[in-house]
Order: structure tokens, then C-alpha cells, then sequence
């Protein structure tokens, strides 16, 4: 049986698509902030749909199931994206510090993309200085922080 290697770069494409699968969930612009070791969100309107298919997808794994419930599919590939992405940063099994999951936040998850010419968009971030200001820590410090927490994604998953 193959198994497949999960890499740094699969690491960061879903980290870096929590925030749109909130926003598919939502169907709207979701503010994701950083408070007390976790990422919280702001949206304009409660949504029942969200918490209806959270308490289902927390029950189901298999998702297929709830393609036959009648779930568009789009929104259970954001909710797989969401649950996939919190595992990593809130499991007690992978174990990141309150500074690895708010490093991983600023770099990757917390996110626009900018327009340069017409049509062409470029994925925008805090830079690794912006970062460490706003933590108060060492440049040095975020890249350690954040190649830490990597390392301890991909040793969970490859095991």
C-alpha cells in the first residue's frame, strides 16, 4: 500500500485556503482576528447553515454522506478544509504553542490578494518584520516559530 507524503508546501495551500473555506461556508467576507491562542471570525450575518453542518461534520466523517443529504459539494470541501486546518493547529496530539499557531496565522492564514494590472492577483501577507512587531519577538524568531509548527504538522501526518 503507498501512502501519501504530506509535504511543506501541502502544508501551506491549506492553510492558506482556511480563510476562503470560511468565506464559502459564510457567502460572505469573513474578519479573521487573533485572540487568546485561537483564530476567531467576524461576519456581517449569523449563519444557522453553519452551525447546522458544523454539528453534523463534527458527528460524520465521511463526507459523501452528506453529498446524499443533499450539501452542496463545494461547501463540504470548505468544511473538510476548515476541520483539516483547526486539527493542526488545536490538536493536543501535534501540540503547537500559542506563538507557533499565531505565526502560522500571520503568515499564511490571514491573507488578501492585491491586484497588480488589470486582472492578475498576487497572494499578500504580513512580511516576517510585520510579523515580529506585532508579537514583539525577533525576525528570527517568527521564521523559527513557524518552521517549528511545520515540522510538527508533517511528522503527525507522516508517521
Amino acid at each position: 500500500m503507498n501512502e501519501i507524503i504530506v509535504t511543506k508546501k501541502d502544508v501551506a495551500y491549506y492553510l492558506q485556503k482556511y480563510r476562503k473555506a470560511i468565506q464559502d461556508i459564510f457567502s460572505q467576507v469573513v474578519h479573521l482576528y487573533f485572540d487568546e491562542g485561537k483564530i476567531k471570525f467576524e461576519y456581517s450575518f449569523y449563519s444557522v447553515k453553519y452551525e447546522t453542518i458544523k454539528s453534523k461534520i463534527n458527528r460524520v466523517r465521511d463526507f459523501n454522506s452528506l453529498i446524499k443529504e443533499g450539501y452542496p459539494e463545494s461547501l463540504i470541501k470548505a468544511f473538510a478544509i476548515v476541520e483539516l486546518v483547526e486539527f493542526w493547529l488545536y490538536s493536543k496530539k501535534i501540540n503547537l504553542s500559542d506563538l507557533e499557531r499565531e505565526c502560522l496565522f500571520w503568515f499564511y492564514i490571514n491573507h488578501d490578494f492585491e491586484y497588480y494590472g488589470k486582472f492578475n492577483k498576487l497572494y499578500k501577507t504580513l512580511s516576517m518584520s510585520e510579523i515580529a512587531r506585532k508579537l514583539n519577538i525577533k525576525k528570527s524568531d517568527v521564521r523559527r516559530y513557524i518552521d517549528k509548527a511545520i515540522r510538527k504538522i508533517l511528522k503527525y501526518n507522516n508517521e
